[in-house]
């Protein structure tokens, strides 16, 4: 009985808390869609496929992020499009899609995408390898600069673009595609493009075209984010004696209205250049700054070796130098004297003299009560054969003479005679054809320079120097750095 009874008992307790099992889960679903708390879930989304690198929504984007305004100088050339720079820009918008489940449909999706796309874009070209590439990028397009032409202007126009070198991006630029060269190769000390390299693409280039009349080379040495443009303008026409000339005009990365703004000029005779691309003269400065003599500079600035300092029809006998070299006196008319100090040069003009092309001294006399005791003081204290009728020496037994051109080699309607340098070992070289009237060479106690007459015109004084910057930085004792 006992045992009936407990099996009963069994019996029932387990039906009773199977009832009270399903009647709490029950309960439960019931009272879930009302519950304010959510519960896991085993069940997954189902997953998408990776979209397709060329896939329109892309495409847009990318079209949208590689623009002017998101590279240097605001030019796409300089945007950086290598496969292996964009490729994790790319997987990027991959996780956008990922996490938005579908393409960019509205347009604040498409602007989120966008705006998110293009500051990763900029942020991985301020970085070391994004850095590294531009360097790169930068280097190519200046070693294929752009070279256009304007037949109606009848110009050649080269952009090399940014000068290669080392890039980086200041810390407190205004802007993430602001950049600056820290150093270069092609830079001077004062970070402008070197005038070595200016002069020889200039010189190439009219070679190549020489039938332009105006060559400008364009060259951004990249200061700061203006990202201003040096300009090397060198406008050229037929000279007097049907050889061509020009001007070579530079202008400084300076905005105009800036009072630091200056261009230099230079005057360039037979599309030559080696001034600047051997003699060690720079562009970017007036090359009469650039010599410690001032009439050795303002020669320069005219590319001439030969001046017409004093304006004497009626000059008397031999010029003659102060000892320092820095005055030049003659007699003229009357006894009286004339002197030119040469530290004092006036803005000289050109003019032809003999088929040469010359620069000429201001006209006007300067006249001394002291300067005939002076100029016989200078006289009595000058070597004897610094000063002759036609021809002087100098101390290393060089002679300079005027004499009778040979035959053939100038015009013979009329009586010409010709300079002649004789080096003590027999060579002659011919440095100046002249009129029928040059006589009464002197020597500069320096060496530097020879002066003569010219009957009916007046005292010319020649540089002996060769044209060229090199030689004639060492006639002066002048710096030949930058």
């Amino acid at each position: 009985m006992w045992r009936w009874t407990q099996s009963f008992l069994n019996t029932r307790s387990r039906k009773l808390w199977a009832s009270l099992a399903v009647l709490a889960l029950g309960i439960t679903l019931t009272l879930r869609p009302w519950s304010g708390t959510s519960t896991p879930t085993s069940t997954r989304l189902p997953a998408i496929a990776r979209p397709e690198k060329d896939a329109p929504w892309k495409k847009a984007l990318w079209e949208k992020v590689l623009v002017a305004e998101n590279a240097l100088l605001q030019r796409r050339e300089y945007l950086l499009t290598d496969p292996e720079f964009l490729a994790p820009l790319d997987a990027r918008l991959d996780e956008l899609y990922f996490q938005l489940r579908h393409a960019p449909n509205s347009e604040a999706e498409r602007a989120s995408f966008q705006k998110t796309l293009q500051e990763a874009y900029l942020e991985a070209q301020r970085s070391p390898d994004g850095i590294a590439r531009l360097e790169r990028h930068l280097a190519h397009i200046f070693s294929h600069p752009s070279i256009s032409r304007d037949d109606a202007a009848s110009s050649i126009t080269a952009d090399y673009g940014i000068v290669p070198g080392k890039l980086a991006s200041p810390a407190n630029a205004s802007s993430a595609r602001s950049f600056v060269i820290t150093k270069s190769e092609l830079l001077d000390d004062h970070r402008l493009p070197q005038s070595s390299f200016v002069a020889a693409k200039l010189e190439e280039l009219a070679r190549q075209h020489p039938q332009a009349r105006e060559i400008l080379v364009r060259i951004c040495p990249l200061h700061d984010e203006k990202a201003a443009f040096c300009e090397y303008r060198y406008q050229r026409e037929l000279g007097n004696n049907q050889s061509m000339t020009g001007l070579l005009t530079v202008s400084p990365p300076t905005e105009k209205r800036s009072h630091f703004y200056r261009e230099w000029s230079h005057a360039v005779h037979g599309d030559q250049f080696t001034r600047w691309t051997q003699g060690g003269y720079s562009l970017h400065q007036s090359l009469r700054d650039q010599t410690s003599n001032a009439l050795a500079g303002a020669l320069l600035e005219m590319d001439v070796n030969l001046v017409l300092t004093i304006h004497a029809p009626e000059a008397q006998g031999s010029p003659v130098w102060r000892p320092d070299s820095g005055e030049i006196a003659i007699r003229t008319s009357g006894a009286k004297w004339t002197s030119i100090a040469l530290q004092h040069v006036p803005r000289l003009f050109p003019k032809d003299w003999e088929g040469h092309t010359i620069a000429v001294w201001p006209p006007g006399e300067v006249e001394s009560s002291q300067l005939a005791e002076k100029a016989s003081q200078w006289e009595a204290g000058s070597k004897p054969e610094s000063r002759g009728e036609t021809s002087v020496v100098s101390a290393n037994g060089t002679r300079y003479e005027w004499r009778q051109s040979a035959a053939g080699s100038r015009s013979p309607s009329r009586s010409q005679t010709e300079l002649v340098r004789i080096t003590p070992d027999g060579r002659s070289e011919v440095l100046l054809h002249g009129g029928a009237g040059c006589h009464h060479p002197a020597l500069s106690p320096d060496e530097a320079w020879l002066a003569f007459v010219d009957h009916g015109k007046g005292v010319l004084v020649y540089r002996l120097a060769e044209s060229g910057g090199g030689s004639e930085r060492a006639a002066e004792g002048g710096d030949t750095g930058k």
